[in-house]
């Protein structure tokens, strides 16, 4: 049976939401914000894609408040990147597990999906178009629902951006082996990033990902009602 810790908060009315789900005393919040301190994990673990895509609204708002855009554009840029590689990479891994427990407990898995490759970029694959084809690929193969359009149409603004998926990280990336290993500089003309318009087309994207719970119709919800009673089946 799951314990409870004898104290819980829930988040106080004017914290993010869906970021956490478990608040602290108004005490602790109030030492913790004077001394600096964060505290995630255990009750109070963290959703790694909203953290992610309010961290990129806070600095977009930040830097266009005091006219740094240009300053922040890397840090903001891969803030939203990776918000969208999450929004990707959430329901393909839950799919996978859905499929994993069909197998284990003798019922009739899909055939599209998951393949050998899906595996290994819903865990390791940092490209958005790859992810986007295999989100598009499970979705079918599930029939649950449809890939959310805002979150397409903010890959493709990203993609006609970067020139590699590691650009907004690095100021270069490298080709070859050994002695033969050639440095491509990134960045050599000027380019005009949309950040806002990412930034929304992610927060429209955002609610039609949704949550595992509860089955509200979005894309993880549906799969929470699929897997649920696998995992009853599968006692777990």
């Amino acid at each position: 049976m799951t314990k409870f810790p004898e104290s819980l908060y829930l988040p106080d009315a004017s914290e993010p939401q869906d970021v956490l789900m478990w608040g602290k005393s108004p005490e602790l919040n109030e030492s913790d914000n004077a001394e600096g301190i964060a505290r995630i994990g255990d009750w109070r673990k963290p959703n790694y894609r909203a953290a992610y895509l309010l961290a990129s609204r806070t600095l977009l708002d930040t830097a266009k408040k005091e006219n740094t855009l240009d300053h922040l554009s890397l840090p903001i840029f891969f803030l939203q990147r990776h918000a969208a590689e999450l929004m990707m990479k959430e329901p393909l891994q839950l799919a996978i597990e859905v499929h994993q427990l069909k197998e284990r407990i003798g019922q009739e898995p899909s055939l599209d999906f998951p393949r050998g490759v899906h595996y290994k970029n819903s865990e390791e694959s940092h490209s958005l178009d790859v992810l986007l084809s295999d989100l598009e690929t499970m979705v079918n193969a599930f029939q649950v629902g449809k890939v959310p359009e805002p979150l397409r149409l903010a890959v493709q603004k990203m993609l006609s951006v970067e020139e590699k998926p590691s650009w907004s990280r690095y100021s270069f990336h490298t080709t070859g082996r050994k002695e033969q290993r050639f440095r491509h500089h990134h960045l050599r003309q000027e380019i005009t990033i949309p950040l806002q318009c990412i930034q929304g087309l992610l927060e429209q994207a955002s609610p039609e990902i949704g949550f595992i719970w509860p089955d509200d119709g979005s894309l993880m919800g549906s799969l929470g009602s699929l897997i649920e009673p696998l995992w009853h089946a599968a006692d777990e």
